[in-house]
């Protein structure tokens, strides 16, 4: 009997190690199943990008994570979109004490829908040398085509999570990545004194 009861002690213990196993391997990585990111409330989700600056890639809502972030999207060939980067640098230059961080995306924006630059490499070459001619200290960034397999295991392609249908579309998130602020950026003052409030309510 009490062989029998060893026997059922050990199941018990092996079981309960399989359940903490599948348990922990839920949670690994950064690939879940969320609902698009659409507006205020939700939550900045991570995403693989390419750097023009380093020529990098790599997740930069990871790499700024417990910050507060700029996040802002615009269309390869949206000239407005450029000064709304000027903008957001000084936004920058004036909270850098309170390590306010911001990076831009860009992308072809059309029909209400964001789809990644076709020629990846023209395009990183063309922003590095925005990004150095602007003086902008922040990531300017495109999302590849295509993930690698090691990528597809941990992140799902930014046009999965992220619902974007205009250019110029600006957030601001809390250090949690909470997003309190989601904005079209139109060149106006009132535009720009709107995101100066909600980075100001963000730090």
């Amino acid at each position: 009997m009490t062989r029998i009861m060893n026997t059922l002690q050990l199941l018990g213990l092996f079981l309960a190690g399989l359940t903490v196993t599948a348990g922990l391997g839920a949670n690994v990585g950064c690939k879940q199943a969320h609902e698009k990111v659409k507006g205020v409330g939700d939550t900045l989700q991570a995403f693989i990008i390419r750097d023009a600056g380093s020529g990098e890639r790599y997740c930069q809502v990871c790499a700024y994570g417990g910050r507060p972030t700029i996040f802002a999207v615009g269309d390869m060939d949206d000239a407005g979109f450029v000064q709304d980067l000027e903008k957001i640098q000084a936004l920058l230059d004036e909270h850098k004490e309170a390590e306010l961080s911001a990076f831009a995306l860009l992308g072809k924006i059309s029909g209400g829908h964001f789809t990644p630059l076709a020629d990846e490499d023209g395009a990183l070459t063309k922003l590095a040398a925005l990004r150095k001619e602007k003086g902008l200290t922040m990531p300017v960034t495109i999302v590849p085509n295509q993930l690698t397999d090691k990528e597809k295991k941990d992140y799902a392609p930014f046009t999965e999570i992220y619902e974007i249908g205009k250019s110029r579309t600006v957030m601001m998130a809390k250090a949690n990545n909470q997003i309190i602020y989601v904005g079209t950026m139109d060149g106006s003052e009132a535009t720009y004194a709107a995101l100066s409030e909600a980075v100001k309510k963000g730090l």
